[in-house]
């Protein structure tokens, strides 16, 4: 068993603070510090272990756009693009641009492109980066850390990152806040998971950034970094399967205000905005609910780097069920494909963390359910359409069974009446 590589994207969030609960400008963005960004995308490597990625409809250029638009200026802000973002080059636009900082101002730093980690450090590719010599040669979180406490003049620091080991910033951003800044962390992954290899992360950010009304969750006309921190841990959980990590130091996030929202959400129905599973072409996929039609669900799916919607019945519309588990429970987890016995040793939701037997601790990782057994679960003939299935039965209540279908994935796990096992 050994970890491999996974498209990352590591992103710094534009966010301004402020005291209002309305929109006195009538602007999409709140104003208040001025805020400079470094923001680095790096697609494509010299490293031939590191396989490039699909460069449509990139996200990392679609929040640099953005970011100017929403009040960033110009000069103060970098976007360093595949060939552009070597090692040296980050290092030397991150100190351009943090000496050019004032007092009561606002960085980002913003990465796009493979993550990795090698005896307790983590690493952003950058574009030269040699992957069997990644101290000497790749971007050392370490130094983002380093960088930012020497160079920077102003009140906060916010880190987004969505990688593979992203959540190694939440270090990066505790050592910068012993500075006296204010600083924020918010991840695709925590610092021992690797991330998907899609923009879902990516573009919670920038829908919560341009005031989309979905990502109010309280209806009050505002988004805050605590409702956007809200929306990635529900895109990365229910779409990815992966827990994100959210550190906030020195700084109130439920107080700091990302966008102002045009238009209210009608929240008459509980279901809007809740994720479920949905048919689309045959398949059960991860939809979210953006409204209800006569009945039927307004469903948004997202593949890869672009939504797409459809109205779909309720009979072809799934909620989502977890099963739960006990920490110190011994079990056993799914990885690539085989089962190893392994120790839950805390939960956080429905993820669990676990500890693999005879491996050593940078191996532990975070899990959903579909990826544990405990080794009791009944081996059940399922009837469904006419025809019986192989199956776990995962958990019961009262006359409803809830079952996991040989050789199909977790989309297929449903709830059915017990008369239909045997």
């Amino acid at each position: 068993m050994k970890h491999v590589l996974f498209l990352t994207i590591s992103l710094v969030l534009f966010s301004c603070s402020a005291k209002a609960k309305n929109n006195p400008t009538n602007a999409n963005q709140p104003s208040g510090e001025q805020t400079y960004a470094v923001i680095v995308g790096a697609l494509e490597w010299t490293d031939q272990y590191l396989p490039p990625f699909e460069k449509r409809n990139r996200k990392d250029e679609e929040l640099y756009n953005l970011l100017k638009t929403t009040g960033v200026d110009e000069n103060n802000i970098v976007f360093l693009k595949d060939q552009e973002a070597t090692l040296k080059s980050i290092k030397e636009n991150m100190k351009t641009i943090l000496q050019k900082t004032t007092t009561g101002s606002h960085f980002i730093f913003y990465y796009a492109g493979h993550g990795m980690h090698e005896k307790g450090k983590y690493y952003f590719a950058n574009y030269d980066i040699v992957t069997t010599n990644p101290s000497e040669t790749g971007l050392d979180l370490d130094i983002i850390a380093n960088i930012i406490s020497n160079n920077f003049k102003g009140e906060r620091v916010t880190l987004w990152a969505d990688c593979c080991y992203s959540g190694g910033l939440e270090t990066t951003a505790e050592t910068i806040s012993k500075k006296g800044f204010k600083t924020c962390a918010l991840t695709s992954a925590t610092a021992t998971n690797t991330s998907t290899g899609n923009w879902t992360y990516s573009q919670a950010l920038i829908d919560c950034l341009k005031g989309e009304a979905m990502m109010d969750r309280n209806n009050d006309g505002n988004i805050t970094m605590n409702e956007m921190a809200g929306e990635v841990k529900d895109a990365m959980k229910f779409r990815e399967r992966q827990l994100n990590t959210f550190a906030t130091f020195n700084l109130d996030a439920d107080k700091t205000i990302i966008s102002y929202v045009s238009g209210k959400m009608n929240r008459s129905d509980k279901e809007v905005g809740s994720y479920v599973f949905a048919m689309h072409k045959g398949k059960w996929e991860v939809a979210r609910v953006i409204g209800k039609t006569n009945g039927e669900y307004d469903c948004e799916f997202y593949f890869y780097c672009d939504k797409e919607s459809k109205t779909v019945s309720p009979q072809k519309v799934r909620k989502p069920h977890f099963i739960q588990h006990k920490v110190g429970a011994s079990v056993k987890v799914e990885w690539d494909k085989k089962w190893y016995d392994a120790t839950i040793t805390k939960a956080d939701g429905d993820f669990y963390y676990i500890t693999y037997a005879g491996y050593d601790k940078s191996y532990d990782e975070w899990v959903l359910y579909d990826r544990i057994r405990t080794g009791s679960e009944p081996k059940v003939q399922v009837l469904w359409e006419g025809q019986y299935y192989s199956a776990d039965l995962l958990e019961k209540n009262g006359a409803q069974s809830y079952v996991h279908y040989d050789t199909y994935d977790y989309t297929w796990d449903e709830w059915t009446d017990s008369k239909n096992i045997k």
